[in-house]
């Protein structure tokens, strides 16, 4: 049986998940204080990519918008 576990808007939020085969993130990443660019690619490059890179799954799928 395959695991698979979805979520969305996390707003910056980054919390601990489950064990998955497959985790499916709906959008809304980015946090919400700050829409520059700058800021939300270096958090996309940083905080967000250690946080993927934690997670225990086999397949992160991720869209970026709504």
């Amino acid at each position: 049986m395959t695991r698979i576990l979805c979520i969305s808007d996390l707003h910056g939020q980054l919390p601990q998940l489950p064990a998955a085969d497959i985790i499916v993130c709906a959008g809304d990443i980015c946090p919400v204080w700050d829409h520059g660019y700058a800021f939300q690619k270096l958090w996309l490059q940083t905080n967000f990519y250690q946080w993927v890179m934690s997670l225990d799954c086999e397949e992160f799928i991720c869209c970026a918008g709504n």
